[in-house]
């Protein structure tokens, strides 16, 4: 019963494809490069890449998450500043008076 349900079945399969024809003797096969901006000079600036598939939310999930990283990170102090004008550096980037926390 087996062999009458196989000859029914059609001998061309569609959606198939032919395969291509063998590369010739001593021909190379390479990668093309992508071409993508050089990485920016500061390893904190981080390129986000878009594609017309990618969610907007996730998106703006990742604009903010930069956003937010780039605004906690501070700026090394002068190399000869006196403790003074460090202390008013951090209550400048901090946005509050740290006598008036205590």
């Amino acid at each position: 019963m087996a062999s009458t349900e196989a000859s029914k079945a059609p001998t061309k399969v569609y959606g198939t494809f032919s395969k291509m024809p063998a590369i010739s003797e001593g021909a190379r096969v390479e990668k093309r490069p992508l071409t993508r901006r050089q990485p920016p000079a500061s390893s904190k600036s981080r390129i986000i890449y878009v594609f017309s598939r990618t969610p907007f939310m996730a998106v703006v999930k990742r604009a903010r998450k930069q956003l937010d990283d780039s605004l906690k990170t501070t700026d090394a102090a002068p190399k000869y500043a006196s403790l003074h004008s460090r202390v008013e550096a951090l209550q400048r980037n901090s946005g509050g008076d740290a006598d008036s926390a205590s």
